[in-house]
């Protein structure tokens, strides 16, 4: 962990212990071994969700409920920006949530719906829309790669659950679903990715 905060500011690595002290004494949710955070970690390093960053490093991650397989976490995300002798090291640490899922939908990424979307999906049919709520369709872009298992498993209460939440990104991949937003820790983020999990588990993914 020690490790893990030395590209931190102070500032930030106050935030840090705040946010594990938030997690662990006032949710009172417990950490899941170092073993189980290195095998997550392998998994994030090969999704979409995270193919601008250089670092993804899982720092400490908590469960929910074992009987459930829901787990919050905290991730250190490293990216560059500028060019040449210009190009700088940045890090960052967000709040994430994780899901074991007992359905496979397929690989599937969904992300807030730009106005550059909407023209795409003139000439191309590559988002999945949903007629049964095109309120989700509305507001959020999915892609995948099996159309009809996605279709199968992702049913009304998943994609109502995700509606409800407001610029939120997630991905599902081997039976693995992560949801996160793209901010720096806000203990606001982690209440709606808590609240999205226990919705989660009313979806057919979970039964």
């Amino acid at each position: 962990m020690i490790k893990l905060l030395t590209d931190f500011t102070r500032q930030e690595r106050h935030q840090i212990m705040e946010a594990h002290l938030y997690l662990s004494e006032e949710l009172g949710l417990d950490l899941v071994s170092p073993l189980e955070n290195n095998q997550l970690n392998e998994t994030l390093k090969s999704l979409v969700l995270f193919e601008n960053y250089f670092l993804i490093d899982l720092m400490l991650c908590y469960k929910l409920d074992a009987e459930t397989k829901n787990f919050v976490a905290t991730i250190k995300l490293g990216y560059k920006s500028g060019s040449g002798r210009g190009m700088r090291k940045y890090f960052e640490c967000q709040f994430m949530g994780l899901s074991m899922l007992k359905k496979d939908p397929g690989h599937v990424f969904i992300r807030p719906e730009t106005i550059s979307d909407k023209i795409v999906e003139v000439f191309s049919s590559g988002e999945l829309d949903f007629e049964e709520n095109p309120k989700f369709s509305s507001k959020y872009y999915l892609l995948s790669d099996n159309e009809e298992q996605t279709r199968k498993y992702l049913d009304y209460n998943f994609l109502n659950a995700v509606f409800e939440l407001d610029n939120v990104y997630i991905e599902i991949f081997e039976k693995i679903l992560l949801v996160k937003f793209k901010r720096k820790l806000h203990k606001k983020d982690v209440l709606a990715i808590i609240g999205f999990l226990k919705n989660l588990n009313k979806s057919k993914l979970k039964n």
